[in-house]
Parts: C-alpha cells; sequence; structure tokens
C-alpha cells in the first residue's frame, strides 16, 4: 500500500501560453473569491476578525473572514467562549504570495519565520498568511482563493483565538495547540461545505496517510511522547499529521474524559514554568497504570489504521468546487495527487473532462501504474496535444523522463471542456479525445495496473470533472 519512495514530480514538457477566451466552464462551480494583482489592500471586519488581503479583491478577504469566523466554535468549545473583540480585532493579513508574506514578515521580525507560510505574530497576536499554491490572477479570478488557503487562514485563527482566550496558549503541548488548530480547520471548512468527507478530501487525506505510514514503518511515536507534546524524529509534515490524528483521537467519545482531564490542566498550567511538563504529569496521573498506557496506544492505533484515507497529496493542490475537482501547481513545482487505492486488475478504463485553465503554462497531466520508482504520464497540453512519457527515479540513479508518444491536437484549448478516456490493458494503453481513440501504444517497461493520479505542470491550473474508474472484463 505504501510504496518504498515518494516520487517527486519533476519538469516534462510545456509550451508557453497563448491568448484564448476562457468559457464559462466554472460558474456551477463558483466558491471563493477571485485575486487581482493590485497594490490596493482590502479588508472585512467580522465578530471577531479583521481580515487584511494585501491586493485588491474585496470578495478575497471576505471569504477568508468567512474561514476564521468559522472556526471560532471550534475554539471556544476548547479555550471556552471569547470575550467580545471590542475595537480591537483579531489581525489576519493576507498576501497574495510567499515572497510578499516573506518581504512583510521580514520588515517585523527580522525572517524569523521565513520559512513558515502561516504563522501567529507572539508580539500582536496578528496571524500572516500567503496564498497557496500562488497562482496566475486570472485563474484566481475563475476559481477563487483556494482551499488550502482558507485552511491556512482557518488554522491561523485557531491559533489568534487560542493565545487571545490563554495567554500561555503558544506554550502548550504541540497536540493542544497545533494538532488542535489542524482539526479545528478541517472541521471549519468542513462546516462551510467546502471540502468533502475528511478520507476523500486531499489535504486531509494526505495529513491521515503520513502517520498511517510512520504507523506501518513502526515509526508511530508513543502516548506519552505525545501528550509531552515534542515527538522526536520526525519532519514539519509528519509531527504536524500525527498531532492532527492524536488530538482527533482524543475527541472521540471513548477518549472525551481523559481529554477534559488534560484541557483542564492546560487551562491551569499558566502560571507554570513550563506548561508542557504541568500537562504531561496530568497525564500521567489520569493514565496510571502500564496497561491503561498500553490500552490507549492500542487504541489509538487502531483507529488509525482503520482510516481510509482516498489521496495522497505531494505537491500543489486538488479541493473540491462543487461537483468539479480544481487543481493547480505553484510556479516552481509541479502538482501531482495520487489516488491511493489503485484498479483491481490491469484491464480498466479512466475517463473523465478535463479543462486547462489560463496560465503562464497549460498542461494538465494524468498519471497511471504508479509504482515505487516509476510512472507513466499523458500530458494535455493546450495549443500542441498529447504527449507520453515514462517517468523513473531507481535508487542510486539519476531520474530520467523518456517521452514514448506525441500527437498533435490543434483543439485541445485552453477554456474548452474536453472529454477524454484512458483504457489500459497490461502494457497496452490507448488515449481517447472526445469520441475517438487519438493515440495507441505499449509501455513494456512500466505495468499500468497501479494507481492513478492527477497533475498540473508548474504554473497550470485545471478542472477535472465526471472522473470514473471502470474496470473492464
Amino acid at each position: 500500500m505504501f510504496p518504498a519512495v515518494l516520487l517527486a514530480l519533476v519538469a516534462a514538457h510545456a509550451t508557453p501560453t497563448s491568448a484564448g477566451a476562457l468559457q464559462a466552464v466554472v460558474a456551477e462551480a463558483q466558491a471563493g473569491a477571485p485575486i487581482k494583482a493590485a497594490a490596493t489592500q482590502r479588508s472585512a471586519r467580522g465578530a471577531h476578525f479583521l481580515v487584511v488581503a494585501h491586493w485588491d479583491s474585496q470578495a478575497s478577504a471576505d471569504t477568508a473572514l468567512a474561514a476564521a469566523e468559522a472556526v471560532v466554535p471550534f475554539a471556544e468549545s476548547i479555550f471556552g467562549q471569547l470575550a467580545p473583540v471590542g475595537a480591537v480585532p483579531i489581525q489576519i493579513h493576507l498576501f497574495a504570495s510567499a515572497a510578499a508574506l516573506a518581504a512583510s514578515e521580514h520588515a517585523r521580525s527580522h525572517g524569523a519565520h521565513a520559512l513558515e507560510g502561516s504563522f501567529v505574530c507572539d508580539e500582536s497576536g496578528s496571524a500572516f498568511v500567503a496564498a497557496r499554491p500562488e497562482l496566475d490572477a486570472v485563474t484566481l479570478d475563475l476559481i477563487g482563493l483556494p482551499l488550502p488557503t482558507r485552511f491556512d487562514v482557518a488554522q491561523a485563527a485557531f491559533e489568534a483565538c487560542a493565545r487571545r482566550a490563554w495567554t500561555h496558549a503558544a506554550r502548550l503541548p504541540g497536540w493542544l495547540y497545533e494538532g488542535a488548530a489542524i482539526w479545528a480547520a478541517e472541521e471549519a471548512v468542513a462546516a462551510r461545505h467546502w471540502a468533502k468527507e475528511r478520507d476523500e478530501e486531499p489535504g486531509a487525506a494526505t495529513r491521515t496517510l503520513r502517520a498511517q505510514v510512520l504507523l506501518a514503518n513502526g515509526a508511530l511515536p508513543e502516548w506519552l511522547a505525545l501528550i509531552e507534546g515534542v515527538p522526536a524524529g520526525l519532519t514539519r509534515d509528519e509531527r504536524r499529521a500525527v498531532l492532527a490524528q492524536w488530538f482527533r483521537f482524543l475527541k472521540t467519545s471513548e477518549q472525551a474524559p481523559l481529554l477534559a482531564r488534560l484541557v483542564d490542566a492546560a487551562r491551569r498550567s499558566g502560571a507554570e514554568a513550563d506548561a508542557q511538563a504541568f500537562v504531561a504529569r496530568a497525564a500521567r496521573t489520569a493514565v496510571a497504570r502500564d496497561a491503561a498506557g498500553a490500552a490507549l496506544q492500542t487504541g489509538f492505533e487502531d483507529w488509525l489504521r482503520a482510516r481510509a484515507p482516498a489521496w495522497q497529496e505531494l505537491h500543489g493542490a486538488l479541493w473540491p468546487l462543487g461537483n468539479v475537482w480544481a487543481q493547480a501547481a505553484g510556479r516552481d513545482h509541479n502538482a501531482l495527487t495520487w489516488r491511493v487505492l489503485p484498479p483491481a486488475s490491469s484491464h480498466y478504463e479512466l475517463k473523465g473532462e478535463l479543462t486547462i485553465l489560463p496560465g503562464a503554462t497549460r498542461q494538465a497531466n494524468v498519471l497511471l501504474g504508479r509504482a515505487a520508482d516509476a510512472f507513466v504520464q499523458v500530458a494535455f497540453i493546450a495549443d500542441y496535444g498529447i504527449d507520453v512519457f515514462r517517468f523513473s527515479a531507481a535508487p542510486g540513479k539519476q531520474a530520467q523522463w523518456k517521452k514514448l508518444a506525441t500527437v498533435a491536437i490543434p483543439e485541445l484549448t485552453e477554456g474548452t471542456q474536453h472529454a477524454f478516456k484512458l483504457v489500459a490493458h497490461g502494457a497496452r494503453l490507448v488515449v481517447w479525445l472526445a469520441d475517438k481513440p487519438v493515440l495507441a501504444l505499449d509501455v513494456p517497461e512500466n505495468a499500468l495496473d497501479g494507481a492513478f493520479g492527477l497533475g498540473a505542470y508548474a504554473g497550470s491550473a485545471c478542472l477535472w470533472r465526471e472522473l470514473a474508474l471502470k474496470e473492464l472484463e
């Protein structure tokens, strides 16, 4: 289930963008607000927050405000009711790019948070968030503020609420500050109907999968290390994933009494020099016997093992807009999201509808035959056609792209909805566009019975609709 190597997508092929009229293919899925490249900032004031979008888009500020306010009930369920903000709301500063955030942040704290895409300022309690992925302004006009940005706003808003409610909140164990913030952000975007069920939402599913990989590899931290808040030997993404899963586990009805005791201890830890140690001592008291600790660990592992995440997001972002999937790559990385479960046989078809959006590049990718060190990529390129590549990254060898086939299709244009179908039978691959086959080839070096993935070339964005995987006899 878990490949030995998590593949990093590297550059394949792209053609320069050209002007083209974009049809209204996203009207039914419009969710959020556009970002326009302009110097003027816009703001939105709510019951608890003042959002400042550092570009000229009132709708973007409004969308970010909705994300922030949606997290308040979940923050209050842990830290208690927030006091009325009066004339001093919590400020959230939203920037159109990581570079813009870094420039602003450096002026404030000399780069202390330079590598973070979002953070809460220790001095002011204000939150700072960079939009991700960074997209072409025209595309953002169409599809609105990406879901990962809304999620980051909600998470930062939660952390700011925690600091406003408890002045010592940032000194709490990571599971009750960072892990709880991720849980609350997931709940907030779901409450706004911006995301699908957690296991089907690529961002949340990826966090679950990271924790499951650690469990499968025997590297999941013990419960006491999680309670103490400093699980060692993990990457930043792994730590965030594990802390989020641990907090969600403690939110289950069976663990609710333990969580209540720990939250009460955390509330009383404000006068302590080491709040984490104070909460850890309360946990040891609450789970006094070795057998109880073992049962807690087993319960967490069983709960985590039972999750069924459907996606693994490696780069970029894939998120739902109504019945459409939007996918976008940043300027420096291709987007790639894998569907976790592969087809049951090597004879299947994957079909759907694709719209390539305007951008610096205009390429959408379907990936097939995922293996530990290889996959096949079918690249749909606006005003060019279709290329098929094989990517390989065997351990100890340089990653390589090998072009297997190409076909020119001038009618494959941006802004137009195109029906496609990929039919795999063993090593045979047939690519259909509209109602006719346009390319057929054998891929002898790579079986096509692995999981499939969706991708976009760096600087590209696209919409996927009516995706369906069907087994064939």
